[in-house]
């Protein structure tokens, strides 16, 4: 699960994966806000044209970041070897963010 504890001066941030941990921590407005995410995979990444794969349907979290890191983690397990993104979608402002969360290398 995901943890959201933030460092401070004299401790440490423990999570079991921290890149993909501060990741999320910059998406939590966006999330709380109602935006669309949708998680997808694949195999392989080329310059000008990748084929994603969707995993799962596109939801809107609610701001429930642990929602979020458990379907990350869940398309990672089955699709370990596969990169894995989140498209970001926000209607009411007609704007898309895409970002990788997972390399396999």
């Amino acid at each position: 699960m995901y943890d959201k504890t933030r460092a401070t001066e004299g401790t440490e941030t423990t999570h079991p994966f921290p890149g993909e941990a501060a990741i999320l921590d910059r998406l939590s407005h966006c999330i709380q806000k109602g935006c669309f995410i949708c998680i997808e995979h694949a195999s392989a990444v080329q310059p000008r044209l990748t084929f994603w794969e969707r995993w799962g349907k596109a939801s809107c979290f609610d701001g429930d970041l642990g929602g979020l890191y458990a379907s990350i983690e869940g398309c990672k397990q089955v699709h370990a070897d596969h990169h894995i993104r989140l498209n970001v979608e926000n209607i009411a402002w007609r704007s898309r963010l895409s970002l990788v969360v997972h390399r396999p290398h």
